[in-house]
């Protein structure tokens, strides 16, 4: 899964409290509001009630980086396409990782790519709920915040034009520090850089 074309993932080993320095759901919620795909997904808001509290207990995460080069020249309708690939492949890699350990709650950023279409457009319930994933942001998560201050990931948001890098980033709630510390080195093992 993890090819050089995507470039290395970053793993790093942080603490309940850390993490919840950059949870601010009100915030990172309300920029949910103006996305197009606000309603859309099981993953993303609104909530009857916030996730966050339903998740297991944990008291570590792995935060989960990885920078994807991009093309000088690259179209938009490339780019998007690229990122979503990316997030696709690294949604498997935060899903293989989870898998590993029970009592880990796998978040990633961006809506949830675990079926093809989301039932919710049609106001079904999820048919793949053990699939479905919530996104940091729709947690309440900064996740640019969270990416530069815990992993030292800084991600590109450039004024125009196409950013030199995208950046998929994703967490692993743990149980506890044993737990985290299997699957930052799991994820090691995978071609991870970090600590």
């Amino acid at each position: 899964m993890n090819s050089d074309a995507e470039g290395p993932l970053h793993a790093v080993v942080s603490t309940r409290a850390e993490l919840l320095r950059y949870h601010e759901p009100e915030r990172i919620q309300g920029y949910c509001r103006g996305c197009e795909k606000h309603g859309v997904y099981w993953s993303c808001p609104p909530f009857a009630q916030q996730p966050l509290a339903h998740f297991p207990e944990w008291t570590h995460v792995v935060v989960l980086c990885r920078r994807v080069p991009v093309a000088p020249g690259i179209t938009r309708e490339q780019l998007l396409a690229r990122f979503q690939a990316s997030r696709v492949d690294f949604g498997a890699i935060t899903r293989e990782l989870e898998a590993k350990r029970p009592g880990v709650t796998a978040l990633v950023a961006g809506h949830c790519a675990g079926c093809v279409d989301c039932t919710r457009g049609a106001g079904l319930p999820c048919r793949a709920p053990a699939r479905m994933r919530y996104s940091l942001e729709a947690v309440g998560f900064d996740v640019s915040g969270l990416a530069e201050a815990l992993a030292g990931i800084q991600l590109h948001w450039p004024k125009s034009g196409v950013p030199d890098y995208l950046t998929t980033v994703g967490a692993l709630l743990c149980p506890d520090a044993l737990v985290a510390a299997e699957l930052c080195a799991a994820a090691h093992a995978l071609g991870c850089s970090g600590t």
